[in-house]
């Protein structure tokens, strides 16, 4: 006998897993911010740690309505995971070699664009209102984000 999860199952695992991804994101680039020093990659990392800030917040009534408890979500991706405190080790190794900005907007980069197919695959699936109003906002502003980080990488 096969298993194919039923769409609400997939729906509701790809809004944990970008909402837990937000999360554990904002912690990095609230620790980022005294660490980097570009002036444009720090206004950078500050309008990203606002947005993820906000993003948090607003998604908590989407997830609701999904069945999803956003607090105890929000308590779990605080504690990072194995291969999350590897990738802090990686940025903490480039901070002692003097490679943070690089390490750490690469790092942003794919966090972001693992964010974006996440909201476009939620987009595709999830049929609440609420939601599909939600990824369409928050990947408007993560895409200028990353556009900007993009432009600023380059010159790092």
């Amino acid at each position: 006998m096969l298993f194919t999860p039923n769409n609400k199952g997939v729906s509701n695992l790809n809004e944990s897993s970008l909402f837990s991804s937000m999360v554990s994101t904002s912690e990095i680039t609230k620790t980022a911010g005294r660490k980097i020093k570009s002036s444009k990659l720090r206004a950078i990392n500050s309008s990203l740690n606002s947005q993820l800030l906000g993003s948090i917040t607003e998604m908590a009534d989407p997830l609701a309505k999904s069945g999803i408890d956003s607090k105890k979500l929000e308590a779990t991706a605080k504690k990072p995971t194995a291969k999350e405190s590897e990738r802090i080790q990686t940025l903490d190794n480039a901070r002692l070699n003097a490679t943070y900005d690089r390490a750490y907007s690469r790092e942003i980069i794919y966090r972001l664009d693992t964010m974006l197919v996440t909201l476009n695959r939620i987009d595709k699936i999830n049929t609440h209102a609420s939601m599909r109003e939600f990824t369409k906002n928050t990947r408007t502003k993560l895409e200028s984000i990353k556009k900007a980080l993009d432009e600023v990488s380059n010159s790092i």
